[in-house]
């Protein structure tokens, strides 16, 4: 259970600042809106902050976020953990221009390999997003989305501890589109990963070699725009023991726009790789999954909106002993879940309906809901939110032969499940925003 107050101030400075009002966010309840109306809390971080904050890698710049905490092990590209709200790492749902980036087996999201220099923006949704994204979203929400480049661009960083990254970029746009290329590489001499004392302890320095590749493009058809984004990363991360090759692709292809004048409609066909070979430890995982979200706005109004969309999931996932060459478990899990939101203003109240049901293969159905009432006031808004969370079982936690007989598997296992109770207060004094934030969250 956790329970917390969070209190944010901003000053109101001519570059918008991480967390302010006037903001958008389509992270939040799935359609474009200023944070200043979402009933939830929300940061929005870009481009202009990210190069501002002089944050080497991704890791540095979120542990500057309210709600935020992280523990990492050694120097860039160490294994991370990101606590949200104070629940576990496995807690918040990452997403990459709309696709779900966690490995399958572990559940764990490696984002410390997310190229910096790749990111253009990022939205962080605090609270349970479950009836809009489904299982993760216990949190909250860290939604991605990497860079259209316009013209040349270069970049060369030199840090301590031999850090040296260097990347290049190229796009070229008109009416009817836009294509964009960037490259990149950092290579890093690292510290030791691990303290005295600590089992498997080795004094010697525990490297980082990376490489990045990132395309985008879009083409307007009519009235509706096609798009395509990917990202591609290959890590070495050394450890004491030995070293861990990590490689990561995240891709979507997406037509949107409107379908009439009050109706507009996302649809978006979505694929991630996680492959992860530690030859020390004669351990290969590998995570595969396509995914297709199909969503919809219909507004009644300049008041109200009604929000849908359905999403199909298929993934699939394996364990390999490389050193007797037998695959420990081998699976594949389907997962189906249609959605519905209700939110606007009537005066000055906003209000927000969701519901959601999934259908996956492990549990079999799963009903989450959530509701928030706001009241604004000359100067600022009070509000309160309810919202439940679930997180599905990875493939490890259902399959896994265990170590020896400890930590195996359970095929019969149910998904974790979560209620959150909140209240905020947002305030506009002058040139400072003011954010006040107190929540209650359970988690069976």
């Amino acid at each position: 259970m956790s329970l917390s107050l969070t209190v944010a101030l901003l000053a109101a400075l001519p570059l918008a600042t991480p967390e302010s009002l006037d903001a958008v966010t389509v992270t939040a309840s799935r359609r474009p809106q200023a944070v200043s109306d979402a009933l939830a809390e929300v940061s929005v971080i870009e481009r202009v902050e990210i190069e501002a904050s002089q944050a080497p890698d991704l890791v540095e710049l979120l542990r500057l976020q309210a709600g935020i905490d992280l523990s990492r092990t050694g120097g860039s590209g160490q294994s991370t953990s990101l606590f949200l709200r104070g629940t576990n790492s496995n807690h918040a749902l990452f997403l990459v221009d709309g696709v779900r980036v966690a490995s399958s087996n572990t559940g764990a999201t490696a984002f410390e390999h997310l190229p910096l220099d790749q990111i253009e923006r990022i939205e962080i949704v605090r609270g349970p997003r479950a009836s809009y994204y489904g299982s993760d979203a216990i949190g909250g929400v860290i939604a991605i989305t990497t860079r259209e480049r316009d013209g040349a661009a270069g970049l060369l960083r030199l840090g301590s501890y031999g850090r040296v990254d260097a990347a290049a970029a190229y796009g070229a746009s008109n009416e009817r589109g836009a294509f964009s290329v960037q490259v990149g590489a950092e290579e890093y001499d690292g510290l030791s990963a691990s303290l005295p004392g600590a089992f498997g302890y080795d004094p010697d320095d525990d490297g980082y070699s990376h490489r990045n590749l990132g395309l985008r493009g879009r083409h307007e058809l009519g009235s509706q725009r096609l798009s395509f984004s990917g990202l591609a990363t290959q890590q070495d991360v050394d450890f004491d023991q030995g070293v861990t090759d990590v490689r990561q692709h995240a891709t979507a292809l997406t037509i949107e726009g409107p379908l009439s004048v009050a109706w507009t409609h996302r649809f978006t066909l979505g694929g991630a790789r996680d492959d992860l070979d530690t030859p020390a430890y004669f351990a290969q995982f590998s995570t595969r999954r396509e995914n297709l979200d199909w969503v919809h706005d219909l507004a009644f109004g300049q008041a109200q909106h009604l929000v849908f969309g359905v999403n199909a999931q298929h993934e699939r996932g394996s364990t390999v002993d490389t050193f007797a060459g037998d695959t420990v478990y081998s699976a594949d899990l389907q997962h189906t879940a249609g959605f519905v939101g209700w939110q606007g203003k009537s005066g000055d109240f906003d209000h927000e309906l969701a519901l959601r049901y999934d259908d996956h293969d492990t549990f079999g159905g799963r009903a989450t809901g959530q509701a928030a009432l706001g009241w604004r006031f000359e100067g600022g808004r009070i509000y309160a939110s309810w919202g439940e969370g679930f997180r599905a079982p990875n493939l490890n936690e259902l399959y896994s032969p265990g170590y020896g007989g400890y930590y195996a598997g359970n095929p019969e296992l149910d998904p974790e499940r979560s209620n959150s109770l909140e209240l905020g207060l947002d305030l506009r004094l002058g040139e400072v925003d003011v954010g006040v934030n107190a929540y209650r969250t359970r988690i069976d």
